[in-house]
């Protein structure tokens, strides 16, 4: 007998006044998702001197395919 997959989708509707912040903050880190504050500044992003830094440290005669791209995404950053 063959096996049937079902799929079924759901529209629910929350009011999320009922809840406040550290109860939606507490579920999506239990799921994984990591939830920072809109002031806090991710310390994984360059500043405009550190771009220039390493795109210097690069420069601009690049021969290795991974550095070209690496520039190439420091220069649309």
């Amino acid at each position: 007998m063959p096996t049937i997959t079902v799929t079924v989708d759901a529209d629910v509707d929350v009011d999320l006044n009922d809840f406040d912040d550290i109860d939606l903050i507490n579920e999506l880190e239990g799921r994984g998702y990591k939830c920072i504050d809109v002031d806090e500044t991710p310390t994984y992003v360059f500043t405009a001197n550190e771009k220039e830094v390493l795109l210097s440290l690069l420069g601009d005669d690049v021969r290795n395919w991974e550095n070209r791209r690496i520039r190439d995404k420091l220069l649309m950053m």
